[in-house]
This record gives structure tokens, sequence and C-alpha cells, in this order.
């Protein structure tokens, strides 16, 4: 709420949009995936899968972070460090929601292309939409404009603001995507981050790696606000349990 308030996406609160739904549909598929692990419930993960569809209907560049809901599979407690130890990736993960999620999304897709078809005679998800002109991959961009672009795109979405600025509203959401960026190396207390959670940010901001959107400041970050603060207080959170730890000794050798 701080981090909405603190910036332009003031103006959202109290008002309907697209991007508000899309988010409201993948964060409570996430919690329900979270819960149908917890009770071993695969109708939950039904349940959480049609949300998940909803969630990209709404919104098609939200897809990455739909497809993200299935690392909820994992605990909340497995580290991002796990990256890094490819025998122990399936560990503890629940295979319904891990398969679940992704096969009922693929139906959802197909349905959707199907639907594009049956009024324009194309099967396609991006037909009569925004993602010719919008994504940032243009033929003949030279490499290092494109690196500029996803860059520009990224920090749009991280600042919540357009064109992109530091605001104190933003930095929660900054050093969330600066933290799971950080984890995926694994070292230090980032490599203590849940790993879902780590995960989920960076699917949330894969789209702005594809396309720029245009349009009223704090518009399409709304769906990276949660995560990233939820990385932010995670990582906060492991910094106070490493003191504690040390200062009762745990980190020293007793003879």
């Amino acid at each position: 709420l701080i981090a909405f308030v603190s910036g332009p996406g003031y103006i959202f609160i109290g008002r309907g949009l697209s991007e508000i739904s899309s988010a409201a549909f993948i964060y409570l598929a996430a919690l329900l995936v979270i819960r149908a692990r917890n009770e071993r419930s695969t109708r939950l993960v039904v349940v959480a899968g049609c949300l998940a569809v909803l969630g990209t209907w709404t919104r098609l560049n939200n897809l990455p972070m739909a497809i993200a809901v299935a690392v909820f599979a994992w605990p909340l407690g497995k580290p991002a460090s796990t990256l890094w130890q490819p025998r122990s990736w399936l560990t503890d993960a629940w295979r319904p929601a891990l398969i679940g999620i992704p096969a009922i999304l693929a139906v959802g897709m197909a349905a959707f292309a199907l639907r594009t078809w049956y009024y324009t005679s194309h099967f396609s998800l991006f037909y009569g939409t925004q993602a010719a002109t919008l994504r940032i991959w243009k033929d003949g961009m030279p490499l290092g404009e494109v690196a500029r672009q996803m860059l520009d795109s990224v920090l749009m979405v991280a600042t919540t603001t357009d064109p992109a600025a530091y605001h104190n509203g933003a930095l929660p959401i900054m050093v969330g995507l600066a933290l799971s960026v950080a984890a995926l190396s694994g070292a230090g207390f980032t490599g203590r981050l849940p790993l879902a959670l780590v995960a989920f940010t960076l699917a949330a901001f894969f789209g702005a790696l594809v396309a720029r959107g245009t349009a009223y400041s704090g518009r399409f970050s709304i769906h990276v606000v949660g995560v990233t603060v939820a990385v932010a207080i995670s990582a906060v959170a492991a910094v106070v349990q490493g003191n504690q730890r040390f200062k009762r000794g745990t980190y020293f050798v007793k003879p």
C-alpha cells in the first residue's frame, strides 16, 4: 500500500483497470497453489490454474508470471541457492502443481487462440493486439539499442514512472528486483531468499524485456509490487536471522 500511495500508482486505488484484475487473478492463483500444496488438494490446483488463465486472458503480457505460479509447487522455505544444486531441483516439489498449472495454461491459451481464429481466421494469441508495435526486438535494430530499450522498459516498470525516474515509493520494488537478480548467484544472504518468490519476481519482469508499454505511469507496474516487496522483506528477515545466529555462535566451529 505504501508503494502505491508514495508514487503515481495511487491514482489506481478504487478504480477499474485490466492490470489490476490480471494481477488479482494471478496472485490468487499463487496463494491457492500454496494452500493446495499444504493440503495436497488437486481440486485447488485446478482452480488455481483457471485463475492463472483468466489472469493471462486479461493481460497477455502477464503470461510469464502466470506460468511462474507453478514455482509455488516448492515450499516457501526452499532457498534460491537450490538453483546451483541440480540434484535437488525436484526435491520437495509437489508434482500435481508443477505439472498441472502449465497444462491448464496451455489449454487456456489454445482456447484463446481458437477464439481468435473463430473471429479472424488467424490461430494466434497476439493477432489484433499491439504486440508488433510495442515489441522491443525489432528487425534491423542494433543489439546495443535493443539492450538500451530493454533496460529502459525494466526501469519503467521498477520505478512505476514513465519515463523512468526514482521516487521513494519505488524503493522496495527496485530493491526486490535487484535482490532477486542477485539471488541467482546463490551467494550470501541472497541465496537464502525463497526460490519461489525470486522466480515469481523475475517472471513478473520478463514481459518488460519483450515489449515496452506506453501509457500513464504505474500501469505496467501493478503486477510486480506485491512480490518485489515480499522479496525485500524476506531479505530483511534473512539478514536479521543471520545476525542472530552469529551472535549465538552458530557460525563458529566449536571444539
